[in-house]
């Protein structure tokens, strides 16, 4: 398989950027660096930290190859820091090529200054009954219910909705989860095998603001269009 790296502090003013190494390149056990990528994903703006966080989306186009999501927690996007996420279509990248992320097939970006989205990102099978996978994206800083605590929160964009590509915003996810205060929910996801035995794969959701600390998992086949706290979705 091929292997994308992520060099968020790359650029002269951090915009960040994302590697992309051939298998037969990686399998020349020769030292390498960005020359030797076969394409190169480009931050679009100062302190963009472009690849702070990424994750590959099983193949949903039909050519074979996977398509990847670049989380960019720094971009503006009308306001400072609200970040933004930038998934990429493998058809859209060939040998040789630099990509500026701004030309991604979807972006998905915050709505506030320091929703820094982008931040966590993770994909999880099929859920709304196409056959292919959707996208998670979460922020743990985020404020929810109004107290001086934070709540964090986590957004899901079926199938259907990103992949119809254009410019989107976390309003437009399909499923909402807010943390219960203080909770801080998102610090971090992880898409793990079916603990339900509905044979759908589930979720472990980290909290790092949850007293000391806690993982949430998520049972997937609650994850129903609509907003949810977590206790109702574990």
């Amino acid at each position: 398989p091929d292997l994308a790296v992520s060099a968020f502090l790359d650029g002269a003013l951090d915009e960040g950027a994302v590697y992309l190494f051939s298998a037969n390149t990686l399998g020349l056990g020769l030292p390498l660096d960005g020359d030797d990528a076969w394409a190169k994903l480009e931050g679009v703006s100062p302190y963009h930290y472009a690849g702070e966080d990424l994750v590959t989306i099983p193949d949903v186009d039909g050519d074979g190859r996977d398509e990847i999501a670049v989380g960019a927690p720094g971009s503006f996007h009308q306001q400072d820091n609200v970040g933004t996420v930038y998934i990429v279509m493998s058809g859209q990248l060939s040998v040789g090529s630099t990509l500026s992320l701004a030309n991604s097939h979807t972006v998905i970006s915050g709505l506030i200054p320091e929703d820094e989205i982008g931040d966590v990102v993770a994909t999880l099978p099929d859920i709304s009954g196409d056959g292919k996978p959707e996208i998670v994206l979460a922020e743990d800083t985020r404020f929810v219910i109004g107290s001086p605590g934070f709540e964090g929160q986590i957004w899901v964009f079926y199938s259907q909705t990103w992949m119809a590509g254009g410019d989107l915003t976390i309003n437009d996810a399909d499923v909402v989860i807010n943390g219960d205060e203080d909770m801080g929910v998102g610090t971090s996801l992880l898409t793990i095998p079916d603990q339900t035995g509905d044979g759908k794969a589930d979720l472990a959701v980290g909290n790092a603001w949850d007293d000391n600390g806690s993982v949430s998992i998520v049972d997937s086949a609650k994850l129903t269009p609509g907003t949810h706290l977590m206790s109702e979705v574990e």
